[in-house]
């Protein structure tokens, strides 16, 4: 294609394998929801592609029969490419892409920097207009876990757990480092 000069559907191909490297770093994981179903699916009419994602806890849960999941479609339009995320067919997000932001520039000082504005540019309109409400959307049929408990209850369950297993939670992430700095729980830790 490119060496007859069609780069349309590559630069397509390439906005979509960026978009779907946003899903995965946002936590999202790509789903096959039957043993017939293909995770990528083409359509012959007009230059299009769906994937499926779903999160790993709505996986590994044996709650439901079915498991929620999102379908993020990606449509060519001329220089436009729509990207649809939908959410088990209940809400629909969408963002349009320039084609025109992925052209290869010149490696110039000036260049150089309109390419990381037009990534950082990108990277924002994918990550807060798409994957983001997907991702709250999802989240909220997901079930409860233990991020989602209120502070005293975190405390609670902390009081528990040994010492060795309340440092592994500090390096998990910021909300369990300042819970698992308490004092109060230290201290109660010590005196036993």
């Amino acid at each position: 294609m490119e060496k007859c000069g069609d780069t349309s559907e590559l630069t397509t191909l390439a906005m979509s394998m960026s978009v779907h490297a946003l899903m995965l770093e946002s936590g999202f994981v790509l789903f096959n929801p039957g043993s017939g179903s293909e995770k990528f699916s083409f359509s012959k009419e007009l230059p299009s592609v769906s994937l499926r994602y779903t999160l790993p806890e709505l996986v590994t849960s044996k709650e439901t029969n079915t498991i929620e999941y999102v379908t993020v479609k990606f449509q060519s339009l001329g220089y436009m490419v729509v990207v649809y995320g939908i959410l088990s067919g209940t809400s629909l997000h969408w963002i349009v892409l320039d084609k025109r932001g992925f052209v290869p520039m010149k490696s110039d000082k000036e260049g150089s920097s309109r390419i990381y504005h037009e990534v950082s540019m990108f990277w924002r309109m994918v990550k807060y207009g798409l994957v983001i409400p997907l991702l709250i959307g999802l989240c909220d049929k997901a079930p409860p876990c233990l991020m989602r408990l209120p502070r005293e209850l975190k405390l609670k369950i902390l009081e528990y757990l040994p010492g060795e297993s309340l440092a592994k939670l500090a390096c998990l992430c910021t909300e369990f480092r300042y819970l698992t700095s308490d004092d109060d729980l230290w201290k109660q830790k010590w005196l036993k």
